[in-house]
């Protein structure tokens, strides 16, 4: 199924001529520029599907996912179904008023799974959790905010017992979580359901509020040091974490649509990933990107002090290298 025939189906005006338009492509209204823009000019290569706005070059893509989720207001896997789907438009159509209703019952499993719960300070039961927390270099003081800050889990039983668990939401919709062992154990990620989770970065709702910089980090306890600090010293720097070192279409279209809420974007990943890094900074290359390595001897980012982390922050390169 086309653009063309996706736009009109949804009742979205596009021109195919004007000042603003080039040949092979049609322009509508920017959706993130919104009022801001008088008229079309956000222009859609008919034949790549790249598009990009001539008000704000951060607006851009290199495929229609990130545009028809913006414009539709449906999940990644929707798109995909509607871009693929060569037999009945109105059915397919019919099927994005829906949330993803698969993802969502492949997740009962998540809302049902027994010891599952919010972590507690209160709690003496969750002191194994804590005492990890404290681990990882956090104080005492610090762990009611990162639990309400992250919305932080924690399961007694089950598949995710003795881990801290991430959920994972998009648009307000848990779509996955990631667990942390706490104890050890050889696994040390849970994640569930993979598939999805990998489609997705971590806090995606919460970074839609923008800021300066948006760090991309490996893991989840990578990003939380980046972001918690930052947040608590009063810095607008953000974070978020791929789940790896490696970037699905989707998690890309995800950053490409905040990098217009972000001033630019980071990459911290860790000290043996320099050229996965080099690697993304490549496929971001329609935005402003900045390659941090980690010096002295540091681990990876979560292993990074208070003083560090300030360092990073701040912009100030005595501790750390930029590329």
């Amino acid at each position: 199924m086309d653009i063309k025939e996706i736009l009109q189906q949804r009742g979205i005006v596009y021109v195919t001529t004007g000042s603003n338009v080039k040949q092979g492509n049609i322009n509508i209204h920017c959706p993130w520029c919104g009022d801001a823009d008088p008229s079309q000019h956000l222009g859609i290569d008919l034949k790549t599907g790249r598009y990009a706005c001539w008000r704000n070059m951060q607006h851009r893509g290199r495929t229609l996912h990130g545009l028809l989720m913006k414009l539709l207001g449906c999940s990644y896997e929707a798109v995909q179904a509607l871009l693929t789907d060569t037999s009945d438009l109105k059915q397919v159509v019919e099927r994005l008023k829906h949330k993803d209703e698969y993802v969502e019952e492949s997740l009962e499993t998540i809302g049902n799974e027994r010891g599952l719960v919010k972590l507690s300070t209160h709690k003496r039961m969750h002191q194994r959790f804590l005492d990890y927390l404290m681990s990882r270099k956090y104080d005492y003081q610090h762990f009611d905010n990162l639990i309400d800050r992250y919305d932080l889990r924690c399961a007694l039983t089950g598949r995710f017992k003795n881990r801290i668990v991430f959920p994972i939401t998009v648009d307000e919709q848990l779509i996955g979580c990631t667990g942390r062992c706490v104890d050890g154990g050889k696994l040390r990620y849970l994640t569930h359901p993979g598939v999805s989770v990998k489609r997705n970065i971590l806090w995606y709702d919460m970074l839609k509020k923008g800021g300066k910089r948006l760090w991309l980090c490996e893991g989840p306890f990578d990003a939380m040091r980046i972001d918690y600090i930052s947040s608590y010293i009063g810095a607008e720097d953000r974070a978020t974490c791929l789940f790896g070192v490696n970037t699905t279409p989707a998690q890309i279209e995800q950053i490409l649509e905040l990098s217009g809420v972000f001033e630019d974007i980071g990459i911290l990943l860790d000290p043996d990933a320099f050229s996965s890094a080099l690697r993304l900074k490549q496929i971001l290359v329609g935005c402003k990107t900045t390659i941090k390595t980690i010096s002295n001897g540091v681990k990876d980012p979560a292993n990074l002090n208070w003083s560090q982390v300030r360092f990073l922050v701040e912009r100030r390169t005595a501790r750390l290298t930029a590329v």
